[in-house]
This record gives structure tokens, sequence and C-alpha cells, in this order.
């Protein structure tokens, strides 16, 4: 999956890690069960009118307001949704199904035998915003016709029998934007046995084959490239490895299209076509130097390197490495693969955060495949931009058993800004094997702490006891979360939007004492931070408390959520702040 950046969002500090405050501490719960009906000093009335202006309304002056909750409130929505702007310019393209379950297949066969005689047909039936890996086979045959997929039918794969017997071709020249015999704009496509042609002025390419056809240009020499880098920074090139180059004429290797063109010819067998300067500078003579044309473990009898020009770059086997190894190339915005079984670039989850480099600015996906990943993740500040992503929250596990100070045993710690989770559970084993009722046994053991900015998870689980989801600094959004513990397992100071979520309180541990929600931060009347929760559910297997003051000017909304039986009848807390509610 690409991520795109419609403009720039990053806001990457070089701060060093923070770490929660080393004095906090929270007790074990001691209120006893069936408390009296809860009161109007503690908690704050707020209007169905204030609270939709609160969750729907756009930046005003409240310059006039007499509305001391309106205002307060709605500073603070007003703030969130500034941070959900903010997050909203990250935009995802269209991720696909996974193949070997939901991949449909459609047949072209000339002869009739299929769906359709062409492939535009087939690839016209595909339906728009198409999200399943759709299987398109071709059959053998020359289909003389030209093709476009269009940006909005991702999740093809265009397969054929051999690139010799399944054929498209066209010819059209000109216009090069307008000339082509196959044009994709869609992403998320793979092609398989299949050749293309333009009949216009050239040959077949096969696999890795680079077939030169410049006896055309009448002795003149021909370049097989003409790469476009814009700059030093620029991601680009055009790596060739393992190919072979041959033809029926003289042939430069490339020449500079842009200033910053790079193309890598590594363990590639060249012909005598390829002329013996092997490079061309084009309209960059005098500017060499920021051109990266590279040779490398070449063979034949046009690896000759006697005569090549003399401002031809030779790389570190480092950068030879990370060019030429696909995962760190190709995939440098796109998808590091972690799999227990050995299939993936890493096997473990800190090891893929590790191969990150730092102060990375490239959003990078990390996906984990399904399994029970035992280990504790720390990802630091200097290491933002990352998308971390599982099959399911119920197939795909992170978990760890430690408890004890809370800054220390996190299962799961993020430092690092501009991070999204989806479809993963993270887990602290350490206290779910208390026996119910030993309270006194339970300690603080984080299954995730968040002290970061512009962070949001999407179906992902939080399991724990005490202190589960350490929400504790930055701007979060959670959407269709499982959140699950019994004693503050959401707590912090962080400004935090929950919405469609679920919060199972299994305070059936505590063995009759209730247990509470949230225990939030927020530290003076003008501080922005809260908790809101927005059409969740509240479940769960004994008392809770919706939350207590962990500060004195703590804030918290739940707003249209169903609230079970679970919930106490006082509802809230203020815990230590009792008569400065």
């Amino acid at each position: 999956m690409t991520i795109l950046i419609e403009e720039p969002v990053m806001l990457v500090d070089e701060a060093s890690t923070q770490e929660v405050p080393s004095d906090v501490s929270q007790p074990s719960p001691m209120p006893q069960p069936n408390a009296p009906r809860r009161s109007n000093h503690g908690e704050s009335e707020i209007t169905a009118q204030t609270l939709k202006k609160m969750l729907t309304s756009s930046i005003v002056d409240f310059g006039g307001s007499q509305d001391k909750h309106l205002h307060l409130a709605y500073s603070f929505l007003s703030t969130l949704l500034l941070a959900l702007l903010s997050l909203s310019k990250v935009s995802f393209s269209q991720d696909c199904s996974d193949q070997t379950q939901d991949s449909e297949t459609i047949i072209v066969d000339q002869s009739g035998e299929g769906q359709f005689t062409t492939v535009q047909e087939a690839i016209d039936s595909v339906p728009a915003k198409n999200s399943i890996w759709t299987h398109i086979l071709v059959k053998p045959g020359i289909y003389k016709e030209k093709v476009v997929i269009p940006a909005n039918k991702p999740c093809i794969v265009l397969e054929g029998n051999s690139a010799s017997d399944t054929m498209i071709e066209w010819g059209d020249g000109g216009e090069v934007d307008e000339s082509a015999t196959f044009t994709l704009s869609a992403e998320n496509f793979k092609a398989k046995n299949i050749g293309f042609k333009n009949l216009g002025k050239q040959e077949n390419m096969q696999g890795c084959k680079i077939n030169a056809t410049t006896d055309i240009l009448d002795g003149l020499p021909g370049y097989i490239t003409a790469q476009g880098r814009n700059s030093a920074t620029g991601d680009t090139g055009y790596i060739f490895k393992e190919c072979s180059v041959e033809g029926t004429g003289t042939v430069y290797l490339g020449r500079a299209y842009k200033q910053y063109s790079r193309v890598v010819f590594y363990k590639s067998d060249l012909s005598s076509v390829v002329v013996p300067k092997g490079w061309n500078s084009w309209r960059y003579a005098g500017e060499e130097g920021s051109i990266t044309f590279v040779e490398n473990k070449c063979t034949g009898a046009g690896a000759d390197r006697s005569e090549r020009i003399k401002w031809e770059k030779t790389l570190s086997s480092e950068e030879l490495d990370k060019l030429t190894d696909a995962n760190t190339f190709i995939n440098q915005d796109g998808t590091i693969v972690v799999d227990q079984s050995g299939h993936g670039q890493f096997t473990t989850v800190q090891q893929a955060i590790d191969s990150i480099p730092a102060k990375n600015n490239v959003w990078t996906r990390i996906l984990v495949k399904p399994g029970i990943y035992k280990e504790k993740v720390v990802i630091p500040a200097d290491k933002p931009c990352i998308v971390l992503q599982g099959r399911t929250a119920s197939d795909t596990v992170i978990e760890w058993g430690d408890g004890g100070e809370v800054n220390k045993t996190a299962t799961f710690t993020l430092y690092a800004e501009n991070f999204k989770a989806k479809n993963i559970r993270f887990e602290n084993t350490y206290n779910l094997k208390t026996p119910h009722g030993d309270r006194n046994s339970i300690r603080q053991a984080p299954a995730f702490q968040i002290t970061s900015d512009k962070v949001s998870f999407y179906q992902c689980a939080f399991i724990g006891v005490q202190d589960t989801l350490t929400d504790f600094q930055g701007r979060h959004y959670f959407e269709s979360c499982y959140i699950e513990g019994a004693v503050d397992f959401i707590w912090g100071n962080g400004q935090s939007i929950y919405k469609g979520c679920t919060i199972n309180a299994s305070t059936a541990i505590l063995g009759g004492f209730t247990g509470y929600i949230t225990a939030q931060g927020r530290d003076s009347a003008t501080d922005t931070t809260g908790y809101i929760f927005e059409q969740c559910s509240v479940v769960g297997t004994g008392p809770v408390y919706l939350g207590r003051a962990y500060r004195q000017y703590s804030r918290v909304v739940f707003h249209k959520t169903h609230l079970s039986s679970v919930v106490v009848p006082k509802g809230w807390d203020p815990w230590t702040y009792v008569g400065r509610e």
C-alpha cells in the first residue's frame, strides 16, 4: 500500500526521548460498589446544543461568550479538529484484500472461449474503486489494441501464458504521453508473462533482456536509458540487476535526462553493442558530478571499462547493497514485511523498526504477518512516519509481560510522531493471571504508551489490567478499537478522540471492588487536552467508574455512547480532589 502525502505535515523535532515522569503512581482501587446515584457537584452539565457545536462547528470568535463550559470544551474540540485535519493530510491509497482469499479471475480469449475477447473489455468490467485482487488471465494470441488502466481501478493482476506467445501490441508515435501501447495509472498492479510492443520503433523486450535495435538509426548509437531524477535527495533511479544487454547496433547504457540522473547496471552481461564510453551526459556536460551512472560486477565484451567516461561513479558496498536490494530501494516509501516463519525481511517487529533510518521522513509501512510476537517494542523519537499494519487484531499480536514502573514496563512504547497502526493487538500479560480478588498483586503494566503527536489507531486492541493504554501526551485518534482493563486503563494527559470503540471493564478481577476507565491528567483550565468518547460502548465483567480525576482539571466526555449496567450509579470519582470538583 502506497501512502500519499497531499501536502507537508511533518513536524519532526530532534527532541530527545521523553519519558513519563518517574513520580507517576496510582493506588489500587478502594471504593466499594453500589455507591449512591451520581450528583451534579463534579459532573459538568453540557447541553445537547453545546455538544453539537463542540463536535461539528468550525473555529469561531468566543469574544463575547459567557458560557465557560462551551468556551473551554469547544476550544478543546477545535484543537482536536485541527489535529485531525493535520492527520487527514495523510491519505492512504486503495489497499487490496488478500489475493488468496478474495481473488476473482476474468478470462480474455480471442477465440471467444472467455468472458471477453480484448484486454480493454476485461479492464472495463472491473468496478471503480475496486479493492479485491482481480486476476485477468489472457490466453495466447496477439492482441492488437491500445490499453489503458485508469487510476480508479487498482488491484489487478494481468497474466499471460508467456511473453513470446501472449502479446499486446499497437503502433503509435509522437507525443510520449499519448502513444503508449499500454498505459497504467492505477496502483497495486502486477503483470506476468505478457509481451508489450509498440510497432513504431521497438522490438520485444522479454524478461530482463535489453535488446538495443539501433540498426534502425543507420549507424548512429542509441541510448538504453534516459533517467530523470530531479535532485540529490530524490529516491528514483533505474537498477538493472543480472540482466543482459544485446542488440543489432551500437548503444550507450544511458544519457542524463535530468541533472541528477541515476542508473546502475549490476551483475549484468553487456555485449559488444555497448559503446566504449558507456554513458553520455547529454545536455549536462560540465555538470557530471551530480550524475550517478554505475557499473559493478558486469561481464561480457561490452563491460570493458578501459575507455569509459571518467565521471562514472563508484559506490560503496553499503550504497550498492541499498540500491540493488528491492526491499530497500523500491519499497523506500512502501512495505517492510515481518513474518515469524522467515518469509519476510525480518522475524520481529523491533528488527523492522531498527532498520528504518534515523530522522526518517518517508512514510514506511511495516506489514506484520499473523502470529504472536512476544517482544517489547520501542519506536524512538527519531523514527517518525511509520504505518504498522497486521491482518486482524485477533491473529496479529504483540505481547509482553512486564509490570512495576509505568514508564518502563509497556509492551509497546511510542516516542515518534506521525504514526499509524491498524489491525494489531497490543497486550501486557503481567496481570492477566492474577487470581480474582487479589487486587494487591496488580501492578501498573501498560500494553501501549504514547508520548508523541499525530498518532492514530484503526481496528486495534489494547489488553491489560492497570494502565492498559497510557495515552500520555499528544493528539491521538482511535477508531473502532477495543480497550480492556480494570484500573485507570485509559490514562494520561493526551488530547484524544475515541470513536466507535468498545471499552471493556474487566473488573471482575478486583473481586467486587470498583474499577476506573479513565484517569485524565489535564493540568490547567487553559490546557487543551482531554478524552472524548463518541459513539462508543462500555461493557464489562464488574462495576466501574467512567473516570476519576488524575489532575485537578481532568476532562472526559462520553457522547452518544452506550453505557451498560457495569457503570456505577455515581458515574465519576473526584479522587484526591474532593471539594475542588
